[in-house]
């Protein structure tokens, strides 16, 4: 049985690899453009608000929480934070990593099932644009060709900026912004390192490590992202 499943993740090893060629020369030689001018606009739903009988606003809710930022207004310890946690490679990859994924896949071969992914911060901005949550080969492909596209036709900054404010973080609560102001009553701006490293560590399993309902796996989660961060010269030691 194991051996049957090592034999299916390197089948999937070789099959990425040429996939990967493949997909590498069609956006070389195809000028396709992924379009997310409607997300760049993006302008969060009004609450819905209850009126009493008077009139008066008796209470508010939203489907959603949203609050966009710029990139300037991030503090550079949460920009940190989420490199550590997710992508450290992130300002040098082309979209995807083909290390990570040799890694990935290296590894699920070794264990006989899928315990590692390989997705970069591109990949889980595309993966929340574009794509359900359905795990199949076809659509990793198409992730890893949609995140190629976009890092050629957006800079590092502007891919960093739109995942920030719409990286789920738990219980309709989308982006740092009205993650910091959620948990934490203050701007983005405001938060500390232990509260930027906290966001961060959201992203792994958002019920897992959510703050309010899990605040000791969210501190053993937000503990190895400050670990992280000290070993990649972030934070001094």
């Amino acid at each position: 049985m194991a051996q049957t499943i090592r034999f299916h993740y390197l089948f999937i090893f070789i099959v990425l690899i040429v996939s990967f060629c493949i997909g590498a020369l069609y956006v070389v030689f195809e000028q396709h453009v992924v379009d997310l001018a409607t997300l760049e606009q993006y302008n969060p739903g009004r609450p819905s608000i209850l009126l009493d009988d008077a009139g008066n606003e008796w209470g508010r809710f939203e489907l959603d929480r949203r609050e966009p930022v710029t990139l300037e207004q991030i503090p550079r310890n949460l920009i940190h934070a989420f490199l550590a946690a997710e992508d450290w490679n992130f300002f040098s990859h082309p979209g995807i990593s083909i290390k990570g994924i040799m890694r990935s896949i290296l590894v699920n071969m070794y264990r006989g099932k899928k315990v590692q992914g390989a997705s970069t911060i591109t990949q889980q901005l595309v993966k929340l644009l574009f794509f359900n949550n359905k795990k199949t080969f076809k659509r990793k492909f198409k992730e890893q060709l949609y995140a190629l596209l976009v890092e050629r036709q957006f800079t590092k900054e502007q891919i960093l900026q739109i995942y920030l404010n719409h990286v789920e973080l738990g219980y309709g609560i989308y982006g740092v912004e009205a993650a910091s102001q959620r948990f934490w009553g203050k701007f983005v701006s405001e938060i500390s390192l232990d509260e930027a490293a906290t966001l961060a560590g959201i992203v792994k399993a958002t019920t897992t490590y959510y703050p309010p309902l899990c605040p000791l796996s969210a501190q053993r989660r937000r503990n190895i992202i400050l670990y992280s961060m000290k070993k990649l010269g972030f934070i001094s030691k």
